[in-house]
């Protein structure tokens, strides 16, 4: 039976859909027509293999809904669908094939990955998403009724995870070759590649944007960008990944509150030389203080310590609401310069040939933040005031419990139950 979608890939799509690579990565700029090539190939890869799971993965409920679904639903035929299961995130297609699509930014989404076997996958945008989601991926990609494939489709943004596996073939933490590399296959192209975009539509693209952001938007390159904030930061010498062989003199949290945004804690310990490590991180969207409290308590039990947290000044209440379930909290010193200042002297390699901070490596957000962490540049020229304000939660809480702990700022009050002195 042949089924028509509506779809007639262009040149640069042909490509893509005729490779035999066991992992492609679609990398272009804006526009290319990337999106809408991942939801065609899982429609077809859903229809050939009708007794497998498929899996589609977008950043964020937003970006799911109104860009990675849109283009599935744009192109599927309404009669190859046997049922929506819109409460459980599951489209069933006649034949059999199931395909489950969930979000990176839900923490309920990720620990439900852990226990699948599906037998291919599609990554929306896969550059807001964080890099172990991969690692977790290809744990999961086993069940034995599909082909085993995965697929990417994104923009670049600056050397990340997704330019690491697909062009240096490397993994992205080690730098190490990455196993069997010729089951990699990368595709590039342009805006200007795509036949069906209006050319008002290109050209509003050329005249608007300039510099390196024009050569990542509009032609799909990876560049670095120079403002990186911590470009000093090595993960060959800051990330380590046993600690448990390591003893502390000190422990103290940072904490940057959120809720349409990521609340983002970290704990840090220094040892007996004072170098700092950040030993756990908790990175989750839409939570409240008494969850947040949870995981504190357990970390505190975890490393038998009733450390003090350092906590973005800017919401007062947050503050006081924790301190009454009784943590010993306070307001951060939020010196953003200085603050910045005092974390890169920290990343530099002193005389004893070790730096004065290190990441462990099971902090996965940390450790992407920092590579993505950058100062706003202008047609080509930095301008270093401050940095953006775009996935920096993690970065602000290191920040606030390294310099906090180092000036010695702050005091704190702890509550009674009833919310008393």
């Amino acid at each position: 039976m042949r089924i028509y979608t509506g779809y007639s890939p262009h040149e640069g799509q042909a490509r893509f859909h005729s490779s035999r690579a066991k992992f492609r990565g679609l990398i272009t700029g804006v526009g290319f027509g990337k999106s809408a090539a991942g939801a065609n190939e899982m429609i077809k890869i859903a229809l050939q293999y009708p007794k497998s799971l498929h899996l589609i993965i977008s950043p964020t409920s937003k970006m799911m809904n109104y860009a990675t679904l849109a283009q599935f639903w744009k192109f599927c035929p309404k009669e190859i669908i046997q049922d929506h299961v819109k409460s459980q995130n599951i489209i069933k297609l006649k034949g059999g094939s199931r395909i489950i699509y969930l979000t990176a930014d839900n923490e309920r989404h990720i620990d439900r990955l852990r226990g699948m076997e599906v037998g291919s996958f599609w990554m929306d945008e896969p550059r807001l998403i964080p890099g172990y989601i991969w690692e977790i991926l290809m744990t999961r990609l086993r069940d034995s009724h599909g082909p085993l494939r995965g697929w990417n489709t994104t923009t670049p943004h600056g050397f990340d995870w997704n330019y690491s596996y697909f062009v240096k073939k490397e993994h992205p933490v080690t730098r190490k070759p990455i196993h069997d590399p010729e089951k990699y296959e990368y595709f590039t192209g342009t805006s200007l590649d795509n036949p069906h975009t209006p050319q008002e539509f290109k050209n509003n693209l050329l005249s608007q944007l300039a510099g390196k952001f024009k050569r990542q938007e509009i032609y799909g390159e990876f560049v670095g960008f120079q403002g990186q904030v911590y470009d000093n930061f090595r993960p060959d010498i800051h990330m380590i990944t046993d600690t448990s062989k390591l003893t502390f003199k000190n422990f103290v949290f940072g904490l940057d509150m959120g809720f349409t945004n990521p609340t983002a804690c970290s704990l840090m310990g220094f040892d007996s030389d004072d170098r700092a490590y950040v030993l756990e991180e908790f990175y989750e969207k839409r939570v409240n203080e008494e969850i947040l409290s949870r995981w504190i308590y357990n970390i505190k039990k975890k490393y038998n310590t009733d450390a003090m947290i350092y906590a973005d000044p800017s919401n007062p209440a947050y503050i006081d609401k924790l301190a009454s379930m009784g943590h010993q909290i306070c307001p951060a010193d939020n010196s953003v310069m200085d603050g910045i200042n005092r974390v890169y002297s920290r990343f530099e390699v002193q005389k004893d040939g070790k730096p004065r901070l290190f990441i462990a490596s099971r902090c996965k957000n940390t450790i992407d933040e920092i590579n993505s962490y950058r100062y706003v540049e202008k047609e080509g020229k930095e301008q270093k005031e401050e940095p953006l304000k775009i996935n920096d939660h993690l970065m602000d809480s290191m920040r606030y419990s390294i310099y906090s702990y180092d000036s010695g700022f702050g005091s704190f009050t702890v509550l009674d139950s009833e919310g008393l002195l």
